[in-house]
Order: structure tokens, then C-alpha cells, then sequence
């Protein structure tokens, strides 16, 4: 995996090309905010759905008809279910493997970021959830949020 200039995001797409080469979807987000890269990246890395209240309400939509058919029982979908594929100084990386389309999600065991890769199910897709932070000034950083799915075959 490269690690390259922070000051664009080529470190994130080089991240996505290791863990993720195809993909089906992708999302890219990016936004100015305060603060320090590993100050950014802790806080991410820190966030929960249990603690923002409206991720929670949109997750427990979600996951209410699979509770209600006692098809789910687990925890709500949350960080801890993603596998930490790579921090660097300025990049953060999760995967997540699965049939999302079911109630429990039908998540895969990935203990490592090598399992993440050497999952090869053509029943499943993969999820990698990466952010860059990148310095525009002693005290500004962009802060840029990729996500690329691969769905099954």
C-alpha cells in the first residue's frame, strides 16, 4: 500500500486499490473542519452509532422488521462489526464483508486485514470505509470519506 502526499487523496484511492480494487459502488465525500489529523482520525475511529441519535433511529429502522421476526437478535450494526484495515498518519480504513440485504447481515468473520482480502465469496459483497485527513493549514485539515462496495457476482 502507498503512502503518498497527504495533501490530496491519493492516499485514500491507493488504500481502496489495495483492499478493494472493483468495486460496483462508491461514494466520496469531503469537507474543511478544525483540528489536527491524529486528533480527526481518533474521533472517527472513537465515533459509535449508540452515541449519535440519529444514526441509531436510522439503524434501528433498519434492523426493527428483523427484530420483530426474531431474526436478529445481535447488537445494533455498529464500528466494532468493521475490521480496522490500515491507520496511517493521515488515513483510516475499515472493511466489512456480508449479505447486507439480510437481517443479521449476514457478516463474515474477518479477524485481519488479510482475511478481509482473501474473502472471496461470490455470495457477498465488501465494504471498505476510509477517511483522509489532509492539512491545509496549522489548524484546518479537509477531512475527505470514501466508500466503495462490491456486490456478489
Amino acid at each position: 500500500m502507498s503512502t503518498s502526499s497527504p495533501g490530496n487523496d491519493k492516499v485514500l484511492i491507493d488504500v481502496f486499490d489495495y483492499f478493494l480494487p472493483r468495486y460496483n459502488f462508491f461514494e466520496r465525500h469531503a469537507i474543511t473542519i478544525h483540528g489536527q489529523p491524529s486528533d480527526i482520525l481518533d474521533a472517527i475511529a472513537d465515533y459509535r452509532v449508540q452515541g449519535d441519535p440519529l444514526i441509531r433511529q436510522v439503524i434501528s429502522l433498519r434492523e426493527l422488521p428483523g427484530r420483530l421476526l426474531k431474526h436478529l437478535s445481535a447488537p445494533p450494526l455498529d464500528l466494532d462489526d468493521f475490521t480496522l484495515l490500515a491507520r496511517t498518519e493521515h488515513t483510516l480504513a475499515y472493511g466489512l464483508a456480508g449479505a447486507f440485504w439480510r437481517a443479521d447481515y449476514g457478516l463474515c468473520s474477518l479477524p485481519s486485514p488479510d482475511a478481509f482480502i482473501a474473502t472471496k465469496q461470490g455470495d457477498i459483497c465488501k465494504l471498505v470505509l476510509g477517511f483522509t485527513v489532509a492539512p491545509i493549514s496549522r489548524s484546518r485539515c479537509r477531512l475527505i470519506t470514501k466508500n466503495t462496495c462490491s456486490l456478489p457476482q
